[in-house]
């Protein structure tokens, strides 16, 4: 990550990065979709149909990010392979599901100035081989709310910490992946630090990691100070910083919230933070590297 994002100019954008409407499987149309995101505190949307591009004019305000999830090709290390894309070209042509490899997929996003990131990985019967040899992806869902109402598969945070302790540099994505049949939309954002409410300034914030993801609570600040860490947020049960199986935490007393803890931290590779409310809802930095 080039910098810390809570000591970087501008304003904290919440977004959706990964919804469907009728012009895939989801159950509302695109205009209703968009309708839904403004008037729940939305600022940005990326309809992510499955392997098309779909546009439609955002209310005034919603910034929308064109995008498709691209059904890759499917190998022994996934049952499947889906790539969350945002920023595409209104006319880019999706391959045809299933006729992609993956590196290819992600090239092919790369090739036309767009951004991917790997949809849940845990649903998706994925190995973190299936991920290891593989380049330009920003990062994986850590967290996907669709999956996690349908069959309690949304969660990857293992899948994260796999490959931030082999090396890769990715960030982690809340998600909704709402097709809108379930109540399984507003259950999973990110939130990022944007210099600009336009399409260019959030995929820029996008890109350089400046934001972090959620499913209910917010983090209002990290600090780090030598090996003095201080973390501020919305009042939650607990608060972790990690490093894979490494880390510590500070717990709330029962019937209390906690909104800050400070920690001394000693990461050999990176650390990032979470934090729990009392409903098991999370926040989740991006991870800090060490140089």
């Amino acid at each position: 990550m080039p910098g810390n994002p809570f000591e970087h100019p501008g304003e904290w954008l919440r977004g959706s990065l990964h919804t469907h409407t009728t012009q895939s499987d989801g159950a509302v149309s695109p205009e209703e979709n968009l309708a839904w995101h403004a008037g729940h505190g939305y600022d940005f949307v990326g309809i992510t149909d499955h392997d098309r591009v779909t546009m439609a004019e955002a209310p005034e305000g919603l910034v929308l990010l064109p995008g498709a999830e691209l059904s890759l090709r499917s190998d022994a290390d996934c049952g499947s392979f889906h790539l969350v894309s945002v920023g595409l070209p209104p006319d880019f042509d999706p391959p045809m599901p299933g006729s992609t490899g993956h590196q290819e997929g992600i090239d092919l996003v790369r090739s036309v100035g767009a951004l991917c990131f790997v949809a849940h990985p845990h649903w998706s019967e994925m190995s973190t081989r299936a991920l290891e040899g593989l380049s330009g992806f920003l990062g994986v869902e850590v967290f996907n709310h669709g999956c996690d109402r349908e069959n309690r598969s949304g969660l990857a945070e293992t899948y994260w910490d796999r490959l931030l302790l082999e090396g890769k540099r990715v960030y982690g994505f809340a998600t909704d992946d709402s097709h809108w049949r379930i109540p399984d939309h507003g259950g999973g954002w990110i939130v990022a630090r944007s210099e600009e409410r336009t399409p260019e300034g959030v995929l820029s914030a996008i890109h350089d990691g400046r934001f972090y993801a959620s499913s209910g609570p917010s983090i209002e600040d990290i600090r780090l100070d030598g090996n003095r860490l201080y973390v501020r947020c919305s009042p939650v049960r607990s608060i972790y910083w990690m490093e894979g199986a490494r880390g510590w935490s500070a717990h709330a007393d029962e019937g209390q919230f906690l909104t800050e803890a400070e920690f001394e931290i000693n990461p050999r590779r990176y650390f990032r933070v979470t934090v729990a409310d009392v409903h098991g809802r999370c926040a989740w930095s991006n991870p800090f590297f060490v140089e």
